[in-house]
C-alpha cells in the first residue's frame, strides 16, 4: 500500500510515534511535523506554518488528533480540505463541531479506529463520507 499521511494533532505526547509504528506495518509514510526544531520566535512563525503547509502538500491523507481541540488543528485540517487532501478525525470524547464535521471524511472516536480508516481511505480509488 502507497501513501502519505500527515499526523495533526498536540505535540505533547507520544501519540504520534505509536500511530507511526502502526501505519508503517501497513506500508503508510507519515510525517510527524513536531520533530521540526524552530529557530527564534519571529523567524520560526512563519517557518513553522510554511513548513507545515509544505508538509501537508506532500501528503495524501491527514490523520488527526481532535481530543483536545487546537486553532493550530483546526487550521491544518482547513487548509488540507481546501486542497483536496482527505481527512480522518479522532476526537475521543471532545465535542464534534459542524466544521470540523464537515471539513472531514471521516469522524471516528479512537486513534486506533483513525488509523484504521487512514488505511482503508488510502486503499480506495473512490473515498465514502462516513461519520461517527
Amino acid at each position: 500500500m502507497a501513501g502519505k499521511v500527515y499526523l495533526s494533532g498536540p505535540t505533547s505526547s507520544d501519540w504520534r510515534n505509536e500511530v507511526s509504528k502502526k501505519l508503517e506495518k501497513e506500508g503508510v509514510l507519515s510525517v510527524n511535523p513536531a520533530l521540526r526544531v524552530c529557530g527564534n520566535k519571529e523567524e520560526s512563525v512563519k517557518v513553522l506554518v510554511e513548513d507545515d503547509k509544505m508538509e501537508i502538500d506532500s501528503c495524501d491523507a491527514l490523520l488527526v488528533n481532535f481530543q483536545k481541540p487546537s486553532p493550530r488543528v483546526a487550521m491544518e485540517i482547513l487548509y488540507a480540505w481546501e486542497r483536496g487532501k482527505k481527512i480522518v478525525v479522532a476526537t475521543g470524547e471532545s465535542h464534534v463541531f459542524p466544521w470540523l464535521e464537515y471539513h472531514s471524511h471521516v469522524v471516528v472516536k479512537t486513534l486506533d479506529e483513525a488509523v484504521a480508516e487512514i488505511i482503508k481511505v488510502l486503499g480506495r480509488e473512490r473515498l465514502q463520507v462516513k461519520h461517527r
